[in-house]
């Protein structure tokens, strides 16, 4: 009885995997038949532009963001779109220096390679 029923669980197992591959290549094929990745990349970076966490310009990303996932929620994509609290500190650049403190160690001047 336990040989039969791993038997079961090992073929159901496999027919669930080729059902997930069929279902990948299909997803990849109609990803790759189509150019709305790059439309989104293109939208994002022209639209909204670089963006820092907790800036303004990531305030702009997340706005763009979720009214291009309520479209596809009204076009039929999704079933429920919504924004998590989130919190970054903000990053801010300053300004920094450095100095040689001491000379780097010369290189030998008779140093020879091989014997």
């Amino acid at each position: 009885m336990k040989r039969y029923f791993l038997l079961l669980l090992l073929f159901s197992s496999l027919a669930l995997a080729d059902d997930q591959a069929a279902t990948a290549s299909l997803l990849r094929d109609k990803a790759l038949d189509s150019t709305r990745g790059w439309e989104i990349v293109e939208s994002l970076t022209t639209e909204v532009g670089p963006r820092l966490a907790g800036t303004d310009a990531d305030k702009r990303a997340v706005r763009w963001a979720r009214a291009l996932l309520e479209q596809s929620r009204d076009a039929g994509v999704f079933d429920k779109v919504w924004l998590e609290p989130v919190s970054f500190p903000i990053w801010q650049r300053h300004r920094e220096q450095a100095r040689v403190v001491s000379p780097l160690p010369a290189a030998p001047r008779d140093h020879r390679v091989g014997p």
